[in-house]
């Protein structure tokens, strides 16, 4: 149910050319009576329930708050009159949907069909993960449930906003392809990896700078090429990228865009399996084996690295491609061209931890629009299909506990 001003109770439309007092002589009801009416269907719905009364509302109308119905209210004396109890949630207020399909998907209503009780919060379960697993995808997760969901269950497209200069997607996409041919170049016709040194460097740049230049959209390419080689005072990624190479021990191997498809055995898998091995597939931005046969594992960011709470592709993809070659990893970490620092992500032991937490998640339905950093939301692509809501406080309510932002009544027997 709406419960909004004007659709609980609706508006009633006036008569502009007979007084009230003229159209009750004739029979006609009062406003008073209509409002009546309209409280005692209100009131009525509510006791038809057999089990369940979950009241919901949406907060806004075109970008602008609405007003809760004064309905709400009469809920509140309706559920005291039955010592009605507020039943645990098993969830914060803040991740219930307002939607009647979002409440659906997410158990706060059930079919005709459902058997079994279901949490706010989370679909029926179990659902099947789809092996093998891709470590964007389950980042994605990580990052909002809800992304996760409108990508790979619903299949909708993350809708972008048009702009003048290339989106965040594209200058990735472009700079993945610019390293990869280059490098590809580099190598071409040798046994072993080139190195880069000093004497090589302005070489390498130059090459670097031609692929640019061939990849790049001719409308973009003046602004792109000093994002990537520098301007006035300015240090572009691909020097960084490039000084950083020089620093680098002689390699036996480097591979670059290397796809791969690897079992990961773990100790104890979601359900308490032990022990428990999931495919893992993805490809890997670049790979290196040094002198000593240790192995440096890196993923491009053409923006900021991930923090370490969202972070799955480079471990997971170092624990895969060391058990596959049977090489020890030295080091796993993000290369971020925006801050030209490389980030390490080597924890293994937390990696393999949020695999399983986010495996077990998925499996179970759990979906909610809960981005893991607010700021998330102002750039998401799936604002338009997202019913995240406004988070009012919390007031007391007696027995029935908090009022949260989405009704008086969370989920009453």
């Amino acid at each position: 149910m709406g419960l909004n001003e004007d659709e609980w109770p609706e508006r009633f439309e006036r008569n502009i050319f007979y007084p009230q007092w003229l159209l009750r002589e004739f029979g006609f009801p009062s406003d008073r009576d209509l409002l009546a009416g309209e409280r005692r269907r209100f009131l009525g719905l509510l006791d038809l329930a057999g089990k369940n009364v979950v009241l919901f509302r949406h907060q806004l109308e075109d970008e602008i708050p609405t007003v809760p119905s004064p309905f709400l209210e009469d809920a509140r004396s309706w559920a005291l009159e039955r010592k009605v109890t507020e039943a645990p949630l098993g969830t914060v207020l803040a991740e219930i949907v307002v939607s009647r399909s979002d409440a659906l998907r997410r158990g706060l209503l059930s079919s005709e069909s459902a058997t079994v009780p279901r949490r706010p919060g989370h679909v029926e379960g179990p659902l099947a993960v789809p092996e093998p697993i891709s470590p964007t995808a389950f980042e994605l997760y990580l990052r909002c449930p809800f992304k996760y969901y409108s990508r790979y269950l619903l299949g909708i497209e993350e809708e972008e906003e048009v702009e003048e200069q290339l989106s965040p997607l594209e200058r990735g996409r472009i700079l993945h392809e610019i390293l990869q041919e280059a490098f590809a170049e580099w190598d071409r016709g040798r046994s072993s990896p080139r190195a880069i040194d000093p004497e090589s460097y302005d070489e390498a740049l130059a090459l670097f700078r031609r692929m640019a230049l061939a990849s790049l959209p001719p409308e973009h390419r003046a602004i792109e090429m000093e994002r990537l080689f520098g301007g006035a005072g300015e240090p572009g990624a691909i020097p960084w990228l490039l000084r950083r190479e020089m620093g680098q021990s002689a390699l036996r191997e480097r591979l670059v865009e290397h796809a791969f498809s690897s079992p990961l055995r773990l100790e104890e898998g979601p359900r308490g399996e032990k022990p428990w091995y999931v495919r893992i597939q993805g490809r890997i931005d670049r790979a290196d084996v040094d002198g000593k046969g240790l192995l440096h594992v890196y993923d491009y960011k053409s923006g900021r690295a991930p923090g370490e709470a969202v972070a799955l592709q480079v471990p997971l993809y170092a624990m895969c491609l060391s058990s596959e070659r049977g090489v020890p990893v030295k080091e796993a970490a993000y290369l971020s061209f925006r801050d030209r620092k490389a980030i390490s992500r080597g924890d293994f032991e937390k990696a393999k931890a949020l695999l399983t937490r986010t495996y077990g998640a998925i499996r179970e339905g759990r979906f909610a629009p809960a981005p893991y950093q607010e700021h998330l939301c102002a750039s998401c692509g799936y604002a338009m299909v997202c019913r995240k809501e406004i988070v009012e406080p919390l007031e007391p309510l007696g027995p029935l506990g908090p009022l949260g932002p989405l009704g008086p009544l969370g989920d009453v027997p």
